[in-house]
């Protein structure tokens, strides 16, 4: 019976296997045509939105004048003019007239298939609903940001009160010290000069004294900054060495040295040349907790070498720490935690924004975060970090605004080893309109801030924040 039945199966005869309709496929590419028209500042466009290869064959003019409809080839006529006729999916063709009086009402393509304009896309609907980016941030405003800042007397909670030392202009340097943090930017403008933060504390035992020479006249760090130390320089040019576990080495690019983060300990630098402005804070000779101008906690320069500089506020100097044990503490058991008494605020005064003529506004902002707690979420509470926002300079208020926590910025960055991981977010925006506060200009701000100085041993982050890019589109009102 098995062979009775294998030999009908395969003896039986089958139908014919015929080729595909090749209307089916005409059918196919006639049903996945997808072509979109609208206007441009010298015609129209007609754009392929679907997934398979066109052809346009006619074109439909209508005479605004006198309301007259022609049909013309695409390829040939003396009327307009296609900048292609065969357009792949997501190809584009221009359609450019002779006639100011003639404009594009349709186009017929090969296949027989007819796409009008769509009515939304003409006047009195043809409004801009974006105009091109601004840049917000440019090197300009980062160069002279003192013009933007809105702070106010002394920003900055210390555990350890530290003092404007000296501030010197256009003199010659050098410093020989050990150093928990180094940053080191180029200068905005001057590929070849540095503006540069140094954060350290003076030596114990057998480190090698620290010194800084300034114009001549010597100062004994390791005296005057015993507890702690800050170091700004701002177009600096000369050699930069950093000698670590590993050796000695120049610093010839943009780079954070985070020694004490990554390897426990203070490293030594050696800095030889000329700086156009210098200041030295110390602390004082009573260890006491006081209040700090902004100055010592930020830097800016380019710090990924990108051209754009970055602006960076910051609390960290030396070491980390966890919800047992206070991050930022020196090895004679002192507490060195600093954090904002109110957060800085940066409005952009040279961007207005007209509450009348616009409606919302999305603002880009390129970032990186870092801070000193190993077990982050245990160690602090979730908190403000960074807030972007439209602002009342008449009012002095924000008048709406958005924020990014404490728990968010986490996921972004790890703590040891120091990492420095650029994000991008955007932040949407509603700009009030004059019927709820007025017609009148309002600015972007953004606003930053440490918002942890010391409950026992939680709350206790240092941070670094640098943000390098703020952008905003602004979309009309309707």
């Amino acid at each position: 019976m098995i062979a009775v039945a294998s030999y009908i199966y395969v003896n039986i005869s089958r139908p014919t296997t015929a080729p595909l309709d090749p209307l089916l496929s005409k059918l196919d590419s006639y049903l996945n045509e997808k072509l979109v028209m609208g206007p441009t500042l010298s015609g129209f466009y007609v754009a392929n939105n679907g997934n398979s290869p066109l052809s346009i064959d006619y074109i439909v003019l209508q005479n605004t004048t006198s309301g007259s409809v022609t049909v013309v080839r695409a390829s040939r006529n003396q009327l307009c003019s296609a900048s292609t006729v065969e357009l792949q999916p997501g190809g584009t063709s221009i359609v450019t007239c002779s006639s100011n009086d003639l404009e594009s009402i349709a186009v017929v393509t090969s296949n027989g298939k007819v796409f009008t304009r769509d009515p939304k896309l003409t006047a009195p609907y043809l409004i801009p609903r974006t105009i091109t980016q601004r840049v917000l941030l440019s090197p300009e405003v980062v160069t002279e940001i003192g013009q933007y800042l809105r702070v106010v007397g002394n920003i900055v909670n210390t555990s350890i009160d530290i003092t404007k030392y000296i501030d010197s202009s256009n003199t010659n340097l050098v410093l020989n010290a050990n150093v928990s943090l180094l940053i080191a930017t180029k200068t905005p403008g001057n590929p070849d000069a540095w503006n540069i933060l140094v954060v350290g504390y003076g030596g114990y035992g057998p480190r090698p004294k620290s010194s800084l020479n300034i114009g001549g006249q010597t100062i004994n760090l390791s005296k005057v900054g015993y507890y702690r130390f800050r170091i700004k320089l701002e177009n600096f040019t000369g050699q930069i060495r950093v000698t670590e576990t590993a050796g000695e080495r120049s610093l010839t690019k943009p780079e954070i040295v985070p020694n004490v983060v990554n390897q426990g300990k203070q490293y030594f630098i050696y800095l030889s040349g000329s700086v156009r402005r210098v200041s030295v804070y110390t602390n004082t000779s009573k260890l006491e907790p006081g209040f700090v101008d902004l100055d010592p906690y930020y830097v800016f320069g380019d710090l990924d070498g990108n051209g754009y500089p970055e602006l960076i506020f910051v609390t960290q100097d030396h070491g980390t720490g966890n919800k047992d044990s206070v991050n930022d503490r020196l090895p004679v058991n002192i507490n060195v935690v600093d954090s904002f008494l109110n957060p800085v605020r940066i409005v952009f005064t040279a961007e207005p924004i007209d509450n009348s003529r616009y409606a919302t506004v999305v603002v880009s902002v390129r970032l990186f975060f870092w801070d000193s707690s190993e077990d982050d979420i245990s160690d602090n509470d979730n908190r403000v970090i960074l807030r972007v926002g439209i602002y009342d300079n008449q009012e002095n208020k924000f008048v709406y605004s958005v924020s990014m926590s404490y728990y968010e910025l986490c996921r972004y960055r790890t703590v040891k080893p120091f990492t420095v991981s650029y994000i991008v977010k955007d932040f949407l925006l509603y700009v009030p309109s004059p019927e709820e506060i007025e017609s009148r200009d309002l600015y972007i701000v953004l606003e930053v801030t440490d918002p942890y100085n010391l409950q026992g041993s939680r709350n206790d982050a240092e941070i670094i924040v640098g943000i390098e890019y703020v952008g905003l589109v602004l979309g009309v009102r309707p």
